[in-house]
């Protein structure tokens, strides 16, 4: 379930001390670039944006979850040789588009 935030200056908002996974459905959803800035002024969590426009925020990942990560990428990497397109990190940014 989310937590809804009623009136937010983002400029403000701190996320210290956070029991994460949480999501935060914002009264208007962010923009591109307020979600770049506050994602940059919080770069010790994971957020996401949803389809629905809510923050999706989860701790970093632990050793263990991160050696997977590291283990199920290196076996992807070269899929693209062999059957097209493109691989990218979790990390990486993009709008889904439909």
């Amino acid at each position: 379930m989310a937590a809804v935030v009623e009136s937010v200056g983002l400029r403000y908002l701190s996320l210290a001390g956070l029991a994460c996974p949480v999501t935060i459905r914002l009264p208007e959803p962010l923009s591109d670039d307020e979600l770049i800035a506050f994602s940059y002024r919080n770069r010790r969590y994971r957020i996401k944006r949803n389809a629905d426009g809510e923050l999706e925020i989860s701790s970093p990942l632990n050793t263990k979850r991160g050696h997977r990560e590291m283990f199920v990428g290196a076996r992807l990497f070269d899929w693209p040789d062999v059957h097209g397109g493109i691989v990218v990190s979790s990390s990486s940014g993009f709008t889904m588009t439909g």
